[in-house]
């Protein structure tokens, strides 16, 4: 009996006989309870990941380094936190929006939504949109960093209500289910220009000599 090969990459130990060339089955398996193990006969072992192996709440993602070393699952990805970088800063200044993760957020895309806060704290129907509104970003860790060019707007009825102020919203592209709203005790006010005692007297938000 002859070593042959029958251009079979799931068999092993081909031999010759009876003039037929075959071999064993390759076994594979990666060890992770989470792929699905198959053989491609011209290239050898695939190993494919497969969310319905995992418990509910979590995907399979073998690759990421906070998968579970048997399973291969990980949690999907969750926001934990969102805020701005300041709490007060001036018409044309960039400021960042930044969303906190866990679980498989690593690489995914965020977007984002800002809105001038009307009337009442929190999202309602008087809120008023943005002209433009940050770039879409990945997060990088646990942790995704937009910019935004503050813009000025009256708020409330001929501006009775200003400076305006403004909060934002984030959600995962990949699950749009996945949403967060910055804290309405976290508000970003946007001033119209420096703060300054023009008038001779000292009033919110001014930074006044004494």
């Amino acid at each position: 009996i002859a070593s042959c090969n029958d251009n079979n990459a799931c068999t092993m130990g081909e031999q010759c006989s009876g003039g037929l060339c075959g071999g064993s089955p390759v076994l594979c398996d990666d060890g992770i309870s989470c792929t699905d193990n198959s053989c491609n006969v011209n290239t050898g072992c695939v190993y494919t990941p497969n969310n319905v192996n995992c418990a509910q709440g979590y995907i399979c993602d073998p690759t990421n380094p906070n998968s579970n070393a048997g399973t291969g699952c990980l949690t999907l990805c969750s926001f934990s936190n969102a805020y701005w970088s300041t709490t007060s800063t001036i018409a044309g200044s960039t400021v960042q929006l930044i969303v906190e993760g866990s679980g498989s957020c690593g690489g995914q895309s965020v977007s984002f939504i800002v809105k001038e806060d009307d009337l009442f704290y929190g999202e309602d129907t008087s809120d008023d949109d943005v002209q433009t509104n940050p770039n879409n970003v990945d997060f990088t860790g646990n942790t995704a960093t937009a910019s935004w060019i503050a813009e000025w707007q009256d708020d409330c009825y001929l501006g009775s209500c200003n400076p305006p102020e403004y909060y934002f919203k984030a959600m995962l592209l990949g699950n749009p289910t996945t949403t967060i709203q910055s804290p309405n005790d976290g508000l970003l006010t946007v001033l119209y220009s420096s703060p300054s005692c023009g008038n001779g007297v000292c009033e919110a938000g001014e930074n006044c000599p004494e």
